[in-house]
C-alpha cells in the first residue's frame, strides 16, 4: 500500500462511506505486503471518517511487519486488530 495503491484506495472508497453512511469498516490486509506512510494516512483519513459517525474501523490479515508498522505508528490505538473478517464483524458488535 503505497502512494499510487493508496491513492487509489482513497478516491474508491472514501465516496462510499460518505455516500452510504457506512460507520463500520472492516480491513483485511492479507494480500498486502507492504505498506508505507501513505498506506497509514489513508487508513487514518477512513478512521476520522467512520469515527465521526461513531464507527471503527477493525483490520485482519496483518503479517508481522505491518503489525509492526501500526504498532509503531499508534495506529492501534485507534483500531482493533481481529484473527478474521468474522472475528472483526464480532468486535463491532454489529
Amino acid at each position: 500500500l503505497d502512494d499510487h495503491s493508496a491513492g487509489k484506495f482513497r478516491k474508491k472508497v472514501a465516496p462510499l462511506i460518505d455516500e452510504y453512511g457506512i460507520k463500520f469498516l472492516v480491513l483485511n490486509f492479507r494480500e498486502v505486503n507492504f505498506m508505507d506512510s501513505s498506506g497509514l494516512g489513508v487508513i487514518l483519513g477512513r478512521y476520522k471518517q467512520v469515527e465521526s459517525r461513531g464507527g471503527k474501523i477493525v483490520v485482519c490479515g496483518l503479517n508481522a511487519h505491518l503489525r509492526n508498522l501500526f504498532s509503531m505508528s499508534g495506529l492501534f490505538d485507534l483500531v482493533c486488530e481481529a484473527d478474521s473478517e468474522i472475528m472483526a464483524i464480532e468486535l463491532m458488535g454489529v
